[in-house]
């Protein structure tokens, strides 16, 4: 690789935002699966999930990015928590200008490449980071997507309106 000349590298990283909602755009939304590699966790090695990436265009955040991830649930899954989880999912293609007759279709198979650039507003929380083990992080904070909503619903607050 050769010498790296990383003096004038900028340390400070990303303040967490603060809750609320922020005007957005698709950056990314790709298909993965679940890994799983321990056995432990709640989703079988392999269980398909939507993972999107929003870029937030408020002039104060501009640039920003924020993340989600839909897991689609094994047929085998406790129903009601499965209709919940594939709700979600099915909100933010709605978000996203899908009709709901269009996402519900038994055929629905969306070109995730179509999404991106599409306008939205997001939902954006902050939690405490936590250990592998589940221990808080002491000044450390994520800023999860808690919801997709149409673009021009709500003005953008970027300053930590009411969710």
């Amino acid at each position: 690789m050769g010498l790296l000349n990383l003096s004038d590298a900028d340390l400070s990283g990303f303040e967490p935002l603060e809750p609320g909602r922020y005007n957005a755009e698709v950056f990314e939304m790709t298909m993965d699966a679940v890994k799983n590699l321990s056995g432990e966790g709640k989703m079988p090695a392999g269980t398909p999930m939507v993972k999107i990436q929003f870029k937030l265009t408020d002039e104060n955040v501009n640039n920003r990015r924020v993340f989600v991830t839909y897991v689609i649930p094994p047929k085998d899954y406790d129903t009601g928590k499965a209709a919940k989880m594939k709700g979600m999912l099915a909100r933010t293609f709605m978000a996203l200008g899908d009709s709901e007759e269009t996402v519900r279709n038994k055929n629905f198979d969306p070109d995730l490449n179509d999404y991106v650039g599409r306008e939205c507003v997001v939902v954006v929380g902050k939690e405490q980071k936590r250990t592998r083990d589940g221990e808080p992080i002491e000044g450390e904070f994520n800023n999860p997507v808690k919801g997709v909503k149409p673009a021009g619903s709500v003005a953008g607050t970027a300053s930590g309106g009411l969710l």
